[in-house]
């Protein structure tokens, strides 16, 4: 703050005078050359010989320049400058306590009560701050100094942080930074200082002995995002000891080699049936604390969610429908930890198998509940995009292939500030796409080919836009869309279990698909699927579903299908035909049969997460006061003659109103296959017409008008060509 006031002063005097002599004898105030305006010329004066010749030197080269003359001599002793002295301005800084006190006290009304050290140390800090940290240094609040912050940046830029530092901010910054690490003050470069730093504070976190004071400049450390490239750089050149124990650390520590070395112990506890508590507690301590989260491993929080699930009520459902809330609510959450947990630690199966084998043991509790409801079955998943589609206004339908239950509940979550509706529904079996895709857009029998699918759909709904979800952008006008996504079953049905990190991108992909159509103007927007899928894992070939013997069969991984009634216990039989049989079995569990092919992803079967889908909305709220837009004249595009167009687009609303009398819209043009031609922005008005002109380059193609602050489309128009012959070429 005190550059600020001083070059003020400056510039006060320098534009009466152009001339202006500072006075510092002690060199107190020499900090504020370097803030000094950079177009004002300095010249420095220690003695007579001096004065002299920067008098000359300033009268030759600067007459007309603004000129300061920096002397470190008393006022009397002052010679061929002294009519500057008189004359022109005059900066006394040979006081640099009573200097302070008057710029203070004419900024603020506030007269220090503190030494003279404390409030020159005061004044080199504060450059950068405002006249409330002066506040609160001048009452006694805010020290001068504070190490704390100082150590921050120096950590993080340390040469740059010691280079702009005064010599004796320097030096009370060592004498500080060599006490707080509890270490004898040496001379060391900037970066070795700043490592001793980082030495000290790690050693206190593994041995969970470290300083409040250490322990508060980590936290701010780890919560600076600006911090976060060098700071994961001091973790990766940290030597950390081999015999460490994750269950002495600091909970907060940034070693993901330790959330490594701690998993491993909960999975050799569990492999050997050992107790599991101080493990999970380790990791729930980790878990809880807010502090330093991007340090610690991902698959923390999973383990958490696994080993905290509680079965202990579900003796009390006793239907089918409550069964498939209970598992919405409570038990897709843990499938979803589960399957990143297999994302995180699949290449170390020895770690992998323990917990997996845990996490089977939960699932087949819930298996077994739902199998013993399965006499209920109804399967309720046809005709639901129809059906989505039938509401009023602008409609979107994303309708997954393969999306499992759990990846909506994620993303459901992720937008709880937007107004949703979580309903679930049950697909028809097999579980498969082509039966789940065709009782989807209710085909009479089951359709093999999407075309002939959505054929149906477009026989029903006559305006249905369909399309891949990867195609939508602002050229997407239509008013009921069908957004397929079928990424997920292909990547699983592909990759297996190497698939499984690629389908955890999808959850942002989605969640950004649906704020975009609703950004676009779509007032509801469905999310629903096909099928779920079970991940199967590691798999030993006793863990596999053997198929009995029989002549008329046809294996799958996860159903058989027969002409002859077979008889077994451990099966579901549903009597159906399908493909030519009339029996379908379904083992009571999430294993497969034994077939051919690779095991890892799998659907087809009668388990929840292959059965229960979503059928997710998410709407917007009704939109407030605004300026509505419309083109025109969208006649006359229809039928263009010659290589250029005009647009008329009219702003209808109340002109008197703040949100309803303008509107910044941009108008963009599109080829018939989408592709963005040309764009531009318009402000519109109330009750005005605005006009543009474009070059019709190719035809047909759209024009779509785009609210620029919202992203909402605003109305659009399709342009074409005249088909008569263009009456210019007669002339």
């Amino acid at each position: 703050m005190i550059e600020q006031w001083f070059n003020k002063e400056l510039r006060e005097q320098m534009d009466i005078t152009h001339r202006i002599v500072v006075c510092d004898v002690n060199s107190d105030g020499s900090f504020l050359l370097s803030h000094v305006d950079s177009e004002i010329i300095i010249y420095p004066v220690n003695n007579n010989i001096e004065e002299l010749e920067v008098r000359y030197d300033a009268e030759r080269n600067h007459p007309n320049d603004d000129v300061l003359f920096y002397v470190t001599m008393p006022k009397e002793k002052i010679t061929f400058l002294q009519d500057y002295c008189q004359t022109c301005g005059w900066i006394d800084l040979s006081d640099m306590e009573a200097y302070i006190k008057r710029q203070l006290f004419n900024a603020t009304g506030i007269n220090p009560a503190i030494d003279k050290n404390s409030l020159v140390l005061a004044a080199k800090l504060s450059i950068g701050k405002d006249e409330n940290w002066w506040k609160g240094v001048a009452s006694g609040i805010v020290k001068p100094f504070d190490i704390r912050s100082c150590i921050v940046d120096f950590v993080c830029k340390p040469e740059e942080t010691m280079q702009n530092m005064d010599e004796t901010v320097a030096c009370v910054f060592e004498e500080a930074f060599y006490k707080l690490i509890g270490k004898p003050q040496t001379k060391q470069k900037a970066i070795a200082m700043a490592k001793e730093a980082i030495n000290a504070m790690f050693s206190g976190l593994l041995t969970n002995q470290i300083s409040d004071e250490l322990l508060k400049i980590y936290y701010e450390l780890t919560d600076k995002n600006s911090a976060q490239g060098i700071m994961l750089k001091y973790v990766e050149d940290f030597g950390l000891p081999a015999d460490v124990s994750p269950l002495k650390v600091h909970p907060d520590h940034p070693f993901i080699a330790l959330d490594r070395k701690l998993t491993e112990m909960l999975s050799n506890a569990l492999k050997n049936d050992s107790d599991t508590s101080v493990y999970l507690h380790a990791i729930h301590e980790r878990v809880n604390s807010l502090k330093a989260q991007v340090y610690k491993a991902d698959w923390l929080m999973q383990l958490a969610a696994l080993f905290a699930y509680d079965a202990s009520d579900i003796h009390t459902i006793s239907s089918l429908d409550s069964f498939a809330y209970y598992y919405q609510s409570k038990f897709a959450a843990i499938d979803r930890a589960m399957r990143l947990l297999y994302v995180a630690w699949l290449s170390k199966t020895d770690t992998l198998r323990p917990i997996q084998y845990y996490y089977e043991q939960q699932a087949k509790v819930i298996q077994d509940k739902w199998y013993s409801l399965i006499d209920q079955y109804i399967p309720s998943q046809q005709g639901l995009v129809a059906d989505a589609l039938q509401h009023e206004g602008r409609i979107a339908v994303i309708v997954g292939d393969g999306l499992r239950l759990e990846i909506a509940e994620a993303i459901a979550d992720e937008m709880k500030t937007i107004k949703q509706e979580r309903k679930i529904a049950f697909t028809v079996l097999p579980s498969i796409t082509m039966s789940g895709m065709s009782a989807l857009y209710e085909c009479k029998g089951i359709e093999s080919s999407a075309s002939s699918r959505f054929s149906y759909l477009k026989s029903q709904i006559a305006d249905v836009e369909i399309m891949s979800l990867d195609r939508l952008n602002d050229s997407v006008t239509a008013t009921k869309l069908v957004l397929t996504f079928g990424d997920i079953d292909q990547v699983g049905e592909k990759k297996q279990l190497s698939g499984l990190k690629d389908i955890s991108n999808y959850h942002d992909y989605l969640t950004n698909a649906i704020k975009q159509l609703l950004s676009m103007g779509y007032a509801k927007v469905y999310l629903t699927t096909d099928h779920g899928f079970v991940i199967t894992g590691i798999l030993d070939e006793a863990d596999k579903v053997l198929v009995p013997s029989g002549v008329d069969l046809k294996v799958e991984e996860r159903y058989v299908l027969s002409n002859d009634h077979l008889t077994n216990v451990d099966w579901i039989e549903r009597q159906s035909n399908f493909e030519g049989y009339d029996y379908q079995y379904y083992a009571k569990t999430d294993k497969p049969f034994v077939s051919r092919g690779s095991y890892g992803y799998a659907h087809g079967g009668l388990t929840p997460q292959e059965c229960i889908i979503p059928i997710y909305c998410f709407s917007k709220d009704g939109v407030g006061e605004s300026l509505k837009v419309t083109i025109l004249n969208k006649t006359d595009l229809q039928s263009v003659t010659g290589a250029y167009f005009t647009i008329k687009i009219k702003g209808e609303g109340d002109a008197g109103s703040l949100f309803a009398s303008s509107k910044r819209v941009k108008v963009q043009l599109f080829s018939n296959q989408g592709k963005l031609l040309t764009s531009s922005i318009l402000n519109v008005n109330a009750d005005a017409i605005s006009e543009q002109e474009f070059e019709l380059s190719s035809a047909p193609c759209k024009m779509v008008i785009i609210d620029v602050h919202t992203t909402e489309q605003l109305d659009n128009c399709l342009i074409n060509k005249s088909q008569a012959r263009d009456l210019e070429d007669l002339f």
